[in-house]
C-alpha cells in the first residue's frame, strides 16, 4: 500500500506569515500617505508595525487555506478506519 503524505501545517503558516509581513510591510513603507480618515497621523515605525501584523494575520490564514486544500479530502479507507476504531 502507498502511503499518502500529509502536508506540514506549520510550514504553510509559516511561509504565509512570512509573505505577509514583507509584502504588507512593503506596503506600509511604501505608502507617502500615513494619515488615517479621522485626521490622526502615524510614524512611520507605527504604520509598519501595524501592516506587518495585519499582513501576517491575513498570510497565516491563506496558509491554512492552503495547506487544507493540499491536505485534499483525505483517502475514504482512512476514514472508515477510524471510524470503525471510534465504535
Amino acid at each position: 500500500m502507498k502511503k499518502r503524505r500529509e502536508p506540514k501545517i506549520l510550514s504553510f503558516l509559516l511561509t504565509g506569515a512570512i509573505i505577509g509581513f514583507v509584502v504588507f510591510g512593503l506596503v506600509a513603507i511604501l505608502n507617502p500617505e500615513l494619515e488615517n480618515q479621522w485626521g490622526a497621523t502615524y510614524s512611520a515605525t507605527t504604520a509598519v508595525g501595524y501592516m506587518s501584523v495585519f499582513g501576517m494575520l491575513l498570510g497565516a490564514i491563506c496558509g491554512a487555506v492552503a495547506a487544507a486544500i493540499a491536505a485534499g479530502p483525505g483517502d475514504p479507507s482512512q476514514r472508515r478506519r477510524r471510524k470503525r476504531k471510534g465504535d
